[in-house]
């Protein structure tokens, strides 16, 4: 299926006003088309999978998560330690990076963590350390299982959307990264 590139027919400001429908039919799901989208209340761009779900929200409409955005922004403040577990493409870490906070994102998946540090190169942050482990209860190694939508990716298969592999993993405490990393407090956890 010929699938037009999207970007040259209809600028930024005009994606918003196609059709969910048509969205999913230009990039549908299962597939793998990384656009830059950017987000609209807090300006960062991000490498993402247009045919996925959150992917296609935020490439189309440039919004994603804003009430849980606006609550970091109230919230987090320069010097503090956020930790975001299942950090995805960065959109809380870039933001808390931002405002100044010492960031460490949790991502096991490969790929999406391919995607992560993508992003927080591409928006110039610094204070973000990224950890391409999971955490866990007890340290050790687990299986996880990727999911078509990434968002749904786990340690364990929940039934929801369609597992596409199934990737050995790393997986540490927090109670044992804290320790072996010196830091005796966490302000926020995602």
């Amino acid at each position: 299926m010929y699938i037009p590139e999207i970007d040259r027919y209809a600028p930024e400001f005009l994606r918003q006003w196609i059709p969910p429908k048509w969205q999913r039919r230009l990039y549908p799901p299962g597939r793998r088309v990384i656009k830059i989208a950017r987000h609209r209340s807090t300006g960062n761009r991000f490498a993402v999978n247009v045919c996925e779900t959150n992917g296609r929200i935020l490439y189309f409409d440039g919004t994603n998560e804003d009430e849980e955005l606006a609550y970091l922004t109230e919230n987090i403040r320069s010097g503090h330690v956020f930790f975001d577990v299942g950090a995805s493409v960065g959109l809380y870490s870039i933001a808390a990076a931002r405002l100044g906070a010492r960031v460490f994102a949790f991502e096991p998946s490969s790929e999406t963590c391919r995607l992560l540090r993508n992003n927080i190169s591409l928006n110039g942050v610094s204070n973000v350390r990224v950890e391409e482990i999971a955490l866990g209860e007890r340290s050790g190694t687990g299986t996880l299982h990727n999911n078509r939508e990434s968002g749904l990716t786990s340690l364990i298969d929940t039934g929801r959307g369609k597992i596409v592999s199934r990737q050995p993993v790393g997986i540490i405490s927090l109670d044992e990264y804290t320790l072996s990393q010196g830091i005796d407090r966490i302000d926020t956890l995602k």
